[in-house]
């Protein structure tokens, strides 16, 4: 009997030595790998990223019911960070660093190797977060930032992510900077008192609303010194006599208006764009350029230079 319970134990003692030998091959076996990373130019990329936040930005833009021009100064600086993350990642581009009014040298790359649409995730993210600040936008914002993490991050190795990350939130704090230079913080301290008198503006029916940022010229321009310099030339002057130029293009206006046929109400519709009901004027040329994208099948480094054109476009 002694005999057998000796070698039961010797034969369970084996059997342990052989589970735990497995257990410390496996606890000392080589660290999971980590996924294989190529760095590949923004080209080589979709511009899927872009595309979801320009189209949140518009949405965004609606929702808050901003005006246009504060609109088009939020499309601008989106573009603008877009494009300056990802440019040292587009061969044959420059950064807008002394080009663009008061822009001073950004953030050079730490190292070659980025994931070019988590470093747009990430600056979009973060500006975007910035610039249309309320609690409703906060929360979409992280939702779709979160989503693309989700897609992204299991793919790539840690050090590459964290990376991209903080080179998209670098440029868009340099960005804000830059921004919140631009006067738009005093604009609304701006004192102005419409002048009174024949032919002058003044509050009509119903709202009998105030001017609408009547000191928005006095912002900074992305590229221009001075509306001047693309100006459309003087108004017409004012005048009631039914013979005066002013008078006959006005009466063409209202006559139009008033015998609307179904293709000149369907144009008027479609560009009304209405603050609160559509993403505005400038939003409408965003929602252009993103069906372009689309369609075309266009790359992250086509996205990024055409949405800094056409919000610089917008801006000034």
């Amino acid at each position: 009997m002694f005999s057998k319970v000796v070698a039961f134990l010797i034969l369970l003692a084996y059997a342990s030595a052989l589970m735990l030998g497995g257990v410390y091959r496996a606890a000392g076996a080589q660290p999971v790998a980590t996924p294989p990373f190529t760095a590949r130019d923004a080209s080589q990329f979709s511009a899927e990223v872009p595309l979801a936040w320009f189209d949140l930005a518009y949405s965004l833009v609606r929702d808050e019911a901003l005006s246009p021009p504060v609109a088009s100064r939020t499309f601008g600086y989106l573009g603008v960070a877009l494009y300056e993350a990802l440019v040292p990642g587009m061969p044959g581009y420059q950064s807008l660093a002394g080009q663009l009014n008061d822009l001073q040298t950004l953030p050079k790359p730490a190292d070659p190797a980025y994931h070019w649409p988590t470093v747009a995730n990430s600056v979009l993210a973060a500006t975007m977060e910035k610039l249309l600040n309320t609690e409703s936008s906060s929360t979409q914002i992280h939702a779709l930032e979160e989503q693309f993490t989700r897609e992204f991050k299991p793919g790539l190795p840690p050090g590459v992510y964290k990376r991209s990350v903080e080179r998209g939130r670098a440029i868009s704090q340099a960005i804000l900077r830059w921004a919140a230079s631009d006067g738009y913080e005093t604009y609304k301290a701006c004192p102005y008192l419409p002048p009174a008198g024949v032919g002058l503006w003044q509050p009509t029916p119903p709202g009998f609303r105030p001017p609408l940022l009547p000191c928005w010229g006095k912002l900074r321009p992305f590229v221009l010194n001075s509306g001047g310099e693309c100006s459309p030339g003087a108004p017409l002057t004012y005048s009631e006599d039914p013979e005066s130029e002013f008078y006959r293009e006005a009466w063409e206006v209202y006559s139009v208006v008033n015998h609307l046929n179904p293709e000149q109400l369907a144009i008027a519709q479609f560009w009304a764009d209405s603050p609160g009901q559509t993403g505005t004027p400038p939003g409408h040329s965003i929602s252009i350029l993103s069906q372009i994208l689309m369609q075309e099948g266009s790359s992250l480094e086509a996205a990024a230079e055409a949405y800094a054109r056409v919000g610089i476009a917008l801006g000034d």
